[in-house]
């Protein structure tokens, strides 16, 4: 259960914010939380440039698992996205820099350690450089969004989260991990928008929305 809202505090700045209750239950073992997340949204229409910040799971546990267990903590996360509206092409590009409050997030996979078959034999050290490098991409998820028509009715969406595909993609079978896209479009009133997320080869993601602007049917509200 949630509540949230949503305001214009100056002309070009929106901010938000919202309130969650969340239970948990596996067997017999039951656990409380609060969260709350706080936005905030920055918009330069001559330049076609927008800016957001979020600050996600902002809490904690009300009660715990078992009398006497460890407090566990909520899944924080600190992100920034920043969007450009090309200027003589119909495409919206967008790079979003998530747990900034962390630098480190490399998963070390036992699997893919070098294995010492014989003694006195040394496992090469991992460049640091390229560590440093693959860890940099990770915070990042790039996207991109092409607009058609006189009206940008239609819309055609793809998105890339390279710490998705590093933890997720199966080593010598390839696959989409990480990828993702989708595509909208505007019939009447309503939009309709598809989009599917490449999880890992063993499913996708698939997810399907229709929305409409209530103002549009009833003016007065």
């Amino acid at each position: 259960m949630h509540i949230g809202a949503g305001w214009q505090w100056q002309e070009r700045i929106s901010v938000g914010a919202n309130l969650r209750f969340i239970q948990a239950q596996y067997e017999t073992y039951k656990s409380t939380a609060l969260a709350s997340d706080l936005g905030l949204y920055y918009e330069n229409p001559e330049s076609k440039l927008g800016i957001g910040v979020v600050l996600q799971n902002i809490g904690g546990q009300l009660s715990r698992f078992s009398d006497g267990g460890d407090r566990e903590k909520l899944p924080f996360n600190s992100a920034i996205g920043v969007s450009k509206r090309l200027k003589y092409l119909p495409l919206r590009l967008s790079v979003t820099a998530h747990t900034l409050h962390r630098w480190n997030i490399r998963y070390d996979d036992p699997d893919l350690r070098t294995q010492i078959l014989f003694p006195g034999q040394q496992a090469e050290p991992e460049n640091s450089f390229s560590q440093g490098v693959d860890n940099a991409f990770r915070h990042l998820i790039f996207s991109g969004e092409f607009l058609f028509g006189k009206t940008e009715s239609f819309r055609i969406r793809i998105a890339y989260d390279h710490r998705l595909r590093r933890e997720l993609l199966v080593p010598n079978y390839g696959g989409l991990a990480g990828f993702s896209g989708g595509l909208g479009f505007r019939i009447y009133r309503f939009h309709l928008d598809y989009g599917f997320g490449v999880i890992h080869q063993a499913g996708t993601a698939h997810h399907l929305s229709i929305s409409t602007n209530l103002k549009e049917f009833f003016p007065s509200i």
